[in-house]
């Protein structure tokens, strides 16, 4: 039986084993704590760590229990469920009955979603007391499944047909992603791209627009496609009566164009809400005697992070860049983030959210430059982003957020006045005092690196 349904289930899997309290064993042997308990105790109490993102996005919640006799549960000190029990629970409680044996095989369903709210983002207990009715007894048993689930409408077939109850994650008839030769990175000159898919009968549509192809949108692939200049192609493969895959980004960049990247190129706007929109790479550096033959070199010199959307969903009419103080989720907008190393391999690509950062430096007034957001959520793929980004001691490598800084303060020109100068010396100043263990001329310690390396949830680039 195959079910279409548009559910996504998230599994938190917590099982202990059956404990049997033998009766004999070898001479010599330790107790088992389970032994341990024979003629002593009736209650065992347990804890289930686990860790959860995005909980906000459950909307339901299920706890599948085989359990013998009885037990208590408490999902972050509140009790949520109980079975084979009645009044006060102490260290020494009793179950109220001697529960068969052959019901251990079967699980029993309590449904939870009435306490959902009460999963953190983070680490979460589940707390079990599992009961036994006679300190004499020889099996406990405490085994919990908890499992929340949350719609994020992607209709697909399962493997397991599963009415009633939370689906499972097999997916069915599932398109395999498409290939790309060669993958992402740094070219010189031009180079045929061949896209492939391991799903027979499967058609490949791809996009240069920043938009994410569907079996209706996008070019398809019929053969090798040229690629003479900076490019970002995002792919998807379809086949009818099938769940299409997941879509593949690959960005291509030329450096040399980068360098010359105009004013206002083609298919982008001319001003951002009113203000002068300027793309371009400062031709008085680029072009400039003393740096326009150590340009090219100074790019290979830091990774590079390509972000790829739609034009609209940044300097349209309704973009973030053209309205830098939109904040919240209505001001979020869909990208892939591609981190391309120095040498043009890849370090990562993820499906994110976007938004402008900061405070008075959103406005146009003060500066063009904007800082962004990157955030790692359920609903664009995965909630986290696992990577070693800064590459350095007890550094971070699990990140939820990312902000990308734009710096505005560390060259702000404050209106022309004459501080420009003393502005920026001072960034050095405090700079290059924190290379040298130093102090900064306020005769503050600075820490600013070291911060970064011991935040473990963002991280400012």
């Amino acid at each position: 039986m195959v079910a279409f349904i548009s559910t996504i289930v998230i599994l938190v899997l917590l099982i202990a084993p059956v404990f049997p309290y033998a009766k004999r064993r070898p001479e010599g042997t330790p107790l088992t704590w389970g032994e341990a308990m024979v003629g002593a105790s009736t209650t065992l109490w347990t804890r289930f760590e686990f860790d959860a993102d995005e909980t906000a996005a459950f909307d339901s919640l299920q706890l599948r229990m085989r359990y013998d006799d009885g037990f208590v549960a408490f999902l972050n000190g509140t009790e949520v469920a109980r079975a084979n029990f009645t009044g006060p629970l102490q260290w020494d409680s009793v179950a109220d009955s001697d529960r068969s044996d052959l019901l251990m095989v079967e699980s029993v369903e309590f449904d939870l979603s009435a306490y959902r709210n009460l999963l953190r983002d983070g680490r979460n207990v589940l707390a079990i007391a599992a009961i036994n009715n006679d300190t004499l007894s020889d099996t406990l048993l405490v085994s919990p499944e908890l499992t929340a689930t949350g719609d994020v409408l992607v209709p697909q077939y399962f493997s397991v047909a599963t009415p009633g109850r939370p689906n499972t994650a097999e997916a069915v008839n599932l398109v395999a992603p498409p290939q790309f030769d060669p993958p992402r990175g740094l070219y010189d000159g031009p180079f045929a791209l061949t896209l492939t898919c391991d799903t027979p009968g499967a058609v490949i549509r791809y996009t240069t627009d920043g938009t994410a192809p569907t079996q209706s949108t996008g070019i398809a692939y019929t053969g090798p496609v040229t690629i003479s200049r900076t490019s970002c192609l995002r792919a998807g493969a379809f086949r009818a009566g099938w769940t299409p895959s997941v879509v593949q980004t690959h960005s291509y960049l030329f450096l040399n164009q980068v360098l010359q990247q105009p004013r206002n190129p083609a298919g982008f706007p001319s001003t951002w809400n009113g203000t002068v929109a300027d793309y371009e790479m400062d031709p008085d550096v680029v072009n400039a005697p003393a740096y326009r033959n150590l340009a090219r070199a100074s790019l290979l010199t830091l990774p590079t992070l390509s972000i790829v959307t739609t034009t609209d969903n940044l300097f349209g009419t309704n973009g973030i860049y053209s309205n830098p103080w939109g904040e919240g989720t209505a001001w979020e907008r869909p990208i892939s983030a591609e981190w391309i190393d120095t040498d043009g391999t890849t370090g990562f690509q993820v499906d994110a959210g976007f938004r402008v950062y900061g405070g008075a430096f959103r406005g146009f007034n003060l500066t063009r430059k904007k800082s962004f957001r990157i955030l790692f959520k359920r609903q664009y793929g995965s909630p986290k982003l696992d990577f070693d980004l800064f590459k350095g001691q007890d550094a971070a490598t699990s990140f939820d957020m990312i902000v990308l800084r734009g710096g505005a303060n560390d060259g702000w020109n404050d209106w022309g006045r004459q501080s420009t100068q003393y502005i920026i010396c001072l960034l050095y100043t405090s700079d290059a005092a924190d290379d040298l263990l130093c102090v900064d001329p306020g005769g503050r310690r600075i820490i600013k690196k070291k911060n970064i390396h011991t935040n473990k949830t963002s991280h400012t680039l």
